[in-house]
């Protein structure tokens, strides 16, 4: 029989309002749909520039690549950027202000005359949404209530999804400037929906407005619910961090925290995991999707291609809730990135046998499996990667210096990206296509032995005991040291 405490807690839990924090995650995950849309906007634009008969924006192969790669690129500088500036204004307030850079982004794009003018656009789009990016997961996480948090971190992988079906179906029956002018919609809405929204009471408390905390906290758990022991516990933990610094020397703090342990250690787990999986190919994959199923030999037309993969991958991505529940993250992670490891090399084959086996009898007959081949990363990607990973970058580091480590974490992998995607012409060119893919498989199966290494079991913890957690390995580890030496 349970005790007393725990059957006033479920009492209490029974009292929770879901409604407001579903709404609350819902609109900052229109943040990632605008995400998806940039990334899915030029795997159907590339080929309508090439085609592009005003020479003024006809762009080639190299300049489609640095037009794509450009995101990653401004985000190496904008995502950390956006980190200090989410802890320094809050997650609420970083992302009003950036939404608005977003439309103007895609209307310089719409109206370019010039291929400088659909550069200046891609920047613009791209520093807008990497810089608000970083506060999308603590918002959720900040918001939400543990008993749901791990279904709802699945969220923002489901809009990006949502984000690129979107823009592939909109870029199949219109051109590449009527694209980018319905694409000004989705952060417009974010803009005025945000701004019916409170802050985050991590944040509030963070920044001594416990009034405005308490107020927010209680928004989100609903009138009749008893927030009192969670708000205790959110500032007890803040409590016993403010008397470790003093209050004109937090910015010195908050430099010692990304440079100790409890940066690195997260660091260590997610962080690396990103960087290798960029090297995965996924990518790539998204960008160069025609091409790629064109020389490969699908039988499908490879301009509908994107619909169908993005269509498969939203419905698979709205059922990642169920495998986060069924699974554990290590284990979601470690099998749907050794799957896609298994199809980036079977891409690889495809391509090796249609370069060099082209009247291999009966190869017509398999011409399908490519399709099969570039949807099933896709859903991997949508029912265990992403929602792993969004889950433990919005869990694992320490809440004073959260977004900041979370935009340093998307800084490292999106340099990383950035080289993937602007040099893919030269590595497929060097490697032959088959043999980059091979290069992409033989880096899922790293990301997948790291994962299996180092990613934890956070389920039904609240912020505050995951971070004890790391905070404990770390101390464990030094006295380890200690006693080695």
């Amino acid at each position: 029989m349970g005790s007393t405490s725990d059957i006033i807690i479920d009492e209490n839990l029974k009292k929770i309002t879901y409604l407001p924090q579903l709404c609350g995650a819902f609109v900052i995950c229109l943040g990632n749909m605008c995400l998806g849309g940039l990334l899915g906007y030029p795997t159907k634009a590339i080929t309508q520039w090439r085609n592009e008969t005003n020479l003024e924006v006809n762009l080639n192969d190299y300049e489609g690549s640095l037009f794509a790669s450009l995101f990653w690129m401004v985000g190496v500088i904008c995502s950390p950027i956006g980190g200090i500036l989410s802890g320094w204004l809050g997650r609420r307030k970083i992302v009003m202000i950036a939404a608005p850079l977003v439309g103007c982004g895609w209307l310089i794009i719409g109206f370019a005359q010039t291929k400088m003018m659909l550069y200046i656009g891609r920047v613009i789009t791209s520093g807008g949404v990497m810089s608000y990016s970083a506060s999308v997961m603590p918002y959720i996480s900040e918001t939400v209530h543990p008993s749901i948090r791990g279904s709802l971190a699945t969220l923002p992988a489901f809009m990006m999804s949502a984000g690129m079906v979107m823009v592939w179906i909109i870029a199949y029956f219109l051109t590449w400037r009527m694209t980018a002018y319905l694409l000004v919609i989705p952060p417009i809405l974010l803009f005025l929906l945000m701004a019916l929204l409170p802050e985050t009471p991590y944040w509030l408390i963070e920044n001594e407005d416990v009034e405005a905390a308490r107020k927010s906290l209680q928004f989100f758990r609903g009138k009749d619910y008893d927030i009192t022991e969670e708000f205790n516990e959110i500032e007890l933990k803040h409590e016993s961090k403010k008397s470790q610094q003093k209050a004109n020397q937090s910015w010195k703090f908050t430099v010692q925290r990304i440079f100790s342990s409890a940066f690195f250690k997260p660091f260590s787990c997610v962080g690396i995991i990103y960087v290798i999986n960029t090297w995965s190919g996924f990518n790539c994959l998204l960008v160069y999707m025609i091409e790629i199923l064109e020389k490969t030999g699908s039988n499908i037309d490879p301009n509908i291609g994107p619909i169908i993969v993005g269509s498969i991958r939203l419905a698979f991505a709205g059922m990642a809730p169920i495998f986060m529940r069924l699974c554990r993250p290590k284990i979601l992670f470690v099998i749907t990135t050794l799957v896609t490891s298994l199809t980036m090399v079977l891409i690889g084959i495809f391509a090796f046998l249609q370069k060099f086996y082209p009247d291999m009898p009966n190869l017509d007959l398999f011409s399908w499996i490519p399709i099969v081949m570039v949807t099933v990363p896709v859903i991997m990607r949508a029912i265990g990667i992403l929602p792993v990973l969004h889950s433990l970058l919005s869990e694992v580091f320490p809440t004073e210096i959260r977004t900041q480590a979370i935009g340093l974490v998307q800084a490292s992998f999106l340099a990383s990206g950035a080289v993937s995607v602007q040099f893919f012409p030269q590595m497929r060119d060097y490697l032959s296509l088959y043999g980059l893919f091979f290069l992409y498989g033989a880096s899922g199966l790293a990301s997948a032995l790291w994962g299996l290494k180092t990613i934890p079991d956070n389920r039904g913890k609240s912020l505050i005991k995951v971070e004890e957690m790391y905070e404990k390995k770390a101390d464990q580890e030094k006295s380890s040291e200690k006693t080695i030496a």
